[in-house]
């Protein structure tokens, strides 16, 4: 008799025959279940029943903390945290119908000292329990994302410069080259190597035998014959691996035995590699204490497989009475092997309960196998009672399927039975696989009563694309139809939607109208996306993407990095494109077209503003001008608050606000402030760090690779929103109405398996083939002509037949689906396919109420389309044989399963829903952000007090007090836009550059030289070919044949490109900060070079004096911040010419400067600092010299000695 108990009004698994099965197995039978658990068929209660009764006969039999004997993990910690929660409420419940007042230390017990947790925190758990033993440090991390790309760097980088491994490198690169300029690049040589390391853990296998088994593919891909090879040999190769009897000469022979060859030599290079690889990755991970999630599995696995009889090993298996595993089908091989040691066969046997569905195992990308699970329900299905289960090593399971659907309504979950039983038994779709898929219709809890106010009875829908007989097509008319429909939707009166709150049991449903926020648009890919939220706002539909590639992808964050970057790098011309094009600046079209002629230079542009451009946008621009001149001298403070002040001063707020998702879009912008803030609490950042990492970080989230999720906002306008989200986004969630778009869509993996370079999973692994420097070779074979080749396409896009005695090619049946290649890696192919068919369970079950799927007229898709997309086999499955196209209405489909006695029907409408209209939204104004970016944050400075002076300068502002205290008090204090930028005399910029923006380039380009030539070449390459040439040609070329680029080639030179330094200064209470362009060390101590552009500048101009005080305060600030003194100090002029400057100074100058500054800061009444004028008006008549100190200032025309 259970000791859980259950009020008599509230639903229990007791009412349900199934999940009774399933308790009183656990409990009262074996103790030991494998419950498959189809899509909403209650696995959760079922679940949290099974453990809270567990828990209610521990503390009624023993004394202290339950929570010590049971585990109960689960797959993400969402989940986890889910599962305390639910089982408190249980047992809340239970104290409620019992009267029984608990120990009240469970709930802490539950929530702080147990183990219901997630696989990953379980292993970590364990790691640190034998971290001393496995030589890692226990107090190890894991690494992020960043951390993990510098590793790999780190040791590709290592590698390369080993002599020994060099010709092994160049043939792989060779082979496997780079190409991230296509739009879905292949993986290069560093991206093989990481995949391979990384699966060869996960399948709990040394890189040694990794190579093993890529050389066991390569054999079998050729019958296991060697070469040199015969051409009845040839003939047998291509027979056996496509069953086409084929006709080959002398010339395939030959041909194909050295293509054995080269890849044979491949595949040894990869393998020695791979090892090498790995002894590298130990030694860094170790040291560090910096681990992935994979590395902790592994080590653990590891631990318990290398010391199975350790004292800790033993004791693993008897600590816990009771295993749950929740989402058991998306365990790894090396999770489960390290579950097989938590559980005990003699003495007092370890319960468990494994619960899961391989129908919606969809995250095999993400290292989980399915596999396991249905081999363990096969298992269980016809065990014994005398056999171990595979993988876990346990006997004694038996397998009790949930089979009462409490989600659905009747009509959706015969609907599914009926698609699915075909769809999971059918070779060409879902059991194209290499494992078995364990389908049982379900039946519906819900009673089929419809209110008697809907006069639309239909469940599922059917949206009528006509006659879209191509993708094109189809995805012009979809977006249009769903729009119509979701608007029509909403508040439809004659379309019913269960209400939740309202309803107290299934058997008695209540029923409301529809809202936005009951309907869910699930797709495949993301990519699809946008033209349906376009549409959707067209027709007055608010609408949010629930899905993002990571919180750095988004566009909000992603125009703040741009910003930021622009403070950086103010003639960084794609940065400031995409911040004039944003909603920031909400430019005229007209006047992005002037400012692109003026060359994105804004200080020239506004200088010579057009009357017939709106006074608006100049106001912007300057505003913009403004603004970072105002917070470019907080850029080395706190950069937190920098990213506040943007967020304000910018109109940000007002922007994101006012657009779609905007709450949302305003959470993100501060969750990065807060991101920001933990960076430096951590460490001190430059600000050349600082975007570095931010746009890292972006390039991450482009790929896909962002671990930072969007900031979580309360629900508040779910209700009013219609949601766009991904199939895997949504898998364990339900929703009303669900709408199944883009169902044309073909996987690439579907028909280009040959794309891949590696395939990698425990079905088989393989390198592909490379031809190396031979041709491709054509020979016939019965009506088809084969090819060996490395390229798909050697004259047709189809033509791929002979890729199959290299690699698979993924031809597949016309006439039943099936892989027509016997490829050693046609199983890991299969998997991938029948991944894809899973998906359509996971989208097709989310739907509680309401399905909509759009079709075709056309019975189905031209060409390998049939077993390849959704559409088809919905149209298929779901039309009645006698109907040639879709009408508009309702009819009813006849449907069939296996556990159906006879025939059903189910009803689909078809075009049922009354479409609704376009509507256009009212434009939002731009009045808020106008006034928000145009707003003048600076105070009038009328009397200059003594605490004025900033926390931070730069030697420039030094000499600019020493050369005039009025002149920066503009730049600095008031922080008055400058007129113009100081120019370097005497430039020669190419490309119709500005002089400023050309040595901002310069820079940059130097900078990447001094880190390597490469590096260099690939920045050049970035810019049109006169800039280009120029960089390479003249710039690059002059540095690398000078004395200090000669002297960077040296073995024993360590050299520092762009290093920031920052000392404080007792005397002016403020830092001094300083940019080094480069510090290096010699035999000879270490330099100082400063990168100049144009014509050498004599020390008695403003601008040559303002040099030489510039290296003296470098001198200066490496004595004081490394007590390192300065051998030299360099002025390096490298374009248009070269030559180079050495520069008599120290230290002491700079000190020198500091104490004369002192005594300038002195208040001149009414104006401020005083001005010191060089020329004076009464030396002079006109406008002073540029190379004056008068002539290159940039605030002549305010000062009061010139601005008459």
């Amino acid at each position: 008799m259970p000791l859980l108990e259950v009020p008599e009004d509230v639903p229990s698994i007791f009412d349900d025959e199934p999940q009774t099965q399933v308790f009183e197995e656990y409990h009262e039978g074996s103790g030991r279940v494998v419950v498959g658990a189809g899509a909403g068929t209650g696995k959760t209660t079922t679940l949290i029943d099974t453990v809270a009764e567990a828990i209610l006969q521990k503390l009624n039999e023993e004394e202290g903390n339950p929570m010590d004997d049971l585990l109960i993990t689960t797959f993400t910690k969402d989940a986890a945290g889910e599962l305390k929660t639910k089982l408190k409420e249980r047992l809340r419940v239970h104290e409620a119908a019992s009267g029984e007042q608990l120990n009240t230390d469970i709930w802490r017990w539950i929530e702080t000292d147990s183990y219901v947790e997630t696989i990953d925190s379980f292993t970590h758990r364990l790691l640190r329990e034998v971290a001393i033993e496995a030589g890692i440090s226990p107090g190890f991390e894991v690494r992020d994302g960043l951390e993990e790309e510098d590793l790999y760097d780190e040791i590709m980088e290592e590698m390369r410069d080993q002599d020994d491994l060099e010709d092994s490198i160049a043939r792989l690169e060779e082979a496997y080259p780079n190409e991230d300029w296509r739009a879905f690049p292949p993986d290069d040589l560093q991206d093989l190597l990481i995949r391979a390391h990384n699966k060869s853990r996960e399948f709990c296998w040394t890189p040694e035998e990794m190579g093993e088994r890529l050389m066991e593919t390569h054999q079998q891909s050729h019958a296991e014959l060697e070469p040199d090879f015969t051409v009845d040999e040839v003939r047998e190769i291509a027979q056996e691996l496509t069953g086409q009897f084929t006709f080959p000469g002398e010339d395939v022979a030959e041909h194909a035995s050295e293509i054995y060859r080269h890849n044979q030599r491949l595949i040894e290079d990869f393998s020695r590699l791979l090892v090498e690889f790995d002894e590298r990755y130990n030694d860094r991970t170790v040291e560090q204490g910096l681990l992935s999630h994979t590395d902790i599995t592994y080590l653990v696995w590891k631990q318990l497989n290398e010391n199975p009889n350790s004292d800790w090993a033993e004791g693993l298996s008897e600590r816990f009475d009771h295993v749950f595993v929740d989402e058991f089908q998306d365990t790894s091989f090396a999770q489960c092997r390290i579950l097989a040691h938590c559980f005990q066969d003699s003495g007092e046997r370890t319960n468990a309960l494994l619960i899961g569905d391989v129908k919606q195992s969809i995250y095999q990308w993400r290292s989980a196998d399915p596999r396991i699970f249905a081999d363990i329900i096969d298992f269980a299905i016809e065990e014994d009672g005398d056999n171990e289960a595979p993988y876990l090593e346990i006997d004694g399971l038996a397998y009790l399927p949930l089979t009462t659907n409490f989600r659905s309504h009747p009509e959706l979950v015969e609907s599914a039975n009926h698609i699915f039983d075909s769809i999971f038994t059918d070779p060409g779709r879902g059991d194209i696989g290499p494992f078995n898929i364990p389908f049982e219709a379900a039946t519906a809890s819900r009673a089929s009563e419809e209110p008697d106010w809907a006069a639309n009875g239909n469940r599922l829908h059917v949206l009528d694309l006509g006659n879209s007989s191509s993708k094109s097509d189809w995805r012009q008319n979809e977006p249009v139809r769903v729009a119509e429909t979701v608007s029509g939707l909403i508040g439809d009166d004659q379309t019913p939607v269960l209400d939740e709150d309202e309803t107290e049991s299934l058997d008695e449903p209540v029923y409301r109208q529809p809202r936005a926020g009951d309907i869910t648009l699930l797709f495949n890919r993301r990519s699809a996306m946008a033209p349906y939220a376009e549409m959707l706002r067209e027709y007055g539909v608010d609408c949010a993407i629930d899905v993002s590639k990571g919180l750095f992808n988004e566009p909000e964050i992603e125009l703040l990095i741009e910003v930021l970057n622009w403070f950086a790098n103010p003639h960084s011309k794609d940065s400031l494109i995409r911040i004039l094009r944003s909603p920031v600046t909400a430019l005229d079209d007209r006047t992005l077209r002037y400012l692109a002629s003026e060359k994105y230079y804004l200080t020239t542009a506004l200088e010579d503003w057009p009357d017939e451009l709106p006074e608006n946008d100049e106001s912007r621009l300057r505003g913009l001008i403004a603004l970072r001149d105002d917070l470019r001298w907080e850029r080395e403070k706190n950069k937190a608050s920098l990213i506040q002040d943007i967020i304000q001063h910018t109109g940000f707020d007002s922007v994101v606000l006012a657009g779609e998702d905007g709450k949302q879009k305003f959470a993100n912008l501060w969750l990065v402030a807060e991101i920001v803030t933990e960076w430096e609490d951590e460490e001190l950042l430059s600000y050349n760090e600082f975007v570095t990492r931010l746009k890292r970080l972006q390039s991450r989230a482009n790929r896909g690779e962002d671990e930072h999720p969007l900031a979580k906002i309360s629900d508040e306008e779910s209700e009013t929103t219609v949601r766009l989200t991904t199939v895997h986004q949504s898998k364990g969630l339900e929703y009303p109405i669900v709408i199944l778009p883009d169902l044309c869509y073909a996987p690439r993996d579907a028909w280009f398996p040959w794309n891949n370079r590696m395939m990698l999973s425990r079905d088989g692994v393989g390198l592909r083939p490379d031809i190396g420097d031979e041709q491709p070779v054509q020979y016939g074979a019965g009506g088809s002509d084969f090819w060996i080749t490395d390229d798909p396409n050697p004259t047709n896009p189809f033509a791929v037949d002979g890729l199959a005695t290299t690699w698979i090619t993924g031809t597949r049946s016309d006439t039943n689906g099936s892989i027509s290649d016997d490829h050693p890696l046609a199983e890991n192919y299969a998997a991938t396919l029948a991944e894809f068919w899973r998906s359509l369970y996971v989208a097709y079950t989310r739907a509680a109420d309401h399905l909509f799927v759009g079709l075709s007229s056309s019975n189905r898709l031209p060409g390998p389309d049939e077993y390849s997309t959704w559409a088809t086999s919905l149209t298929n499955l779901l039309k009645p044989d006698q109907l040639d196209n879709w009408q508009p209405g309702t009819f009813s489909r006849e449907i069939t399963y296996r556990e159906l006695d006879g025939v059903d029907e189910v009803s689909i409408g078809i075009d049922d829903i009354e479409p609704g209209e376009m509507r256009v939204d009212e434009e939002i104004g731009m009045e808020i952000v106008e006034e928000s970016i145009t707003q003048n944050r600076r105070h009038e400075v009328d009397e200059l007090e003594n605490e004025f002076f900033p926390s931070v300068v730069k030697p420039t502002s030094i000499h600019d007090i020493l050369a005039c205290p009025l002149r920066f008090q503009y730049s600095e204090l008031e922080e008055v836009s400058a007129i113009r930028a100081d120019i370097p005399p005497g430039s020669e910029p190419p490309g119709g550059l500005h002089p400023t923006q050309w040595g901002d380039i310069v820079h940059k380009l130097l900078e990447n030289a001094v880190i390597g030539e490469e590096e260099a070449g690939e920045y050049a390459e970035g810019y049109e070919q006169e800039i280009k040439n120029e960089l390479l040609d003249t710039v690059l070329a002059n540095f690398e044949g000078s004395e200090i680029g000669q002297s960077l080639t040296e073995t024993d030179v360590t050299a520092l490109p762009e290093h920031d330094v920052r000392v404080y200064v007792d005397e002016l209470d403020t830092y001094v900060s300083g940019q080094l362009d480069l510090v290096y060390e010699d035999s000879e101590g270490w330099h100082v070079v400063d990168f100049k552009t144009g014509r050498v500048a004599d020390e008695d101009e403003y601008i040559g004096d303002s040099y030489r005080l510039q290296l003296a305060a470098y001198t200066w600030l490496f004595d004081k911040a490394y007590d390192v003194e300065i051998e030299s100090a360099k002025l390096a002029y490298v374009h248009p010419s070269l030559e180079i400057k050495s520069m008599d100074v120290s230290p002491s100058d700079f000190e020198d400067a500091i104490t004369e500054v002192q005594q300038l800061l002195e208040i001149v009444p009414n104006q401020g600092l005083p001005a010191t004028p060089d020329p004076t008006r009464d030396e002079i008549s006109g406008d002073p010299p540029v190379s004056s100190k008068c002539g290159s200032c940039a605030y002549r025309s305010r000062c009061p000695e010139w601005s008459d």
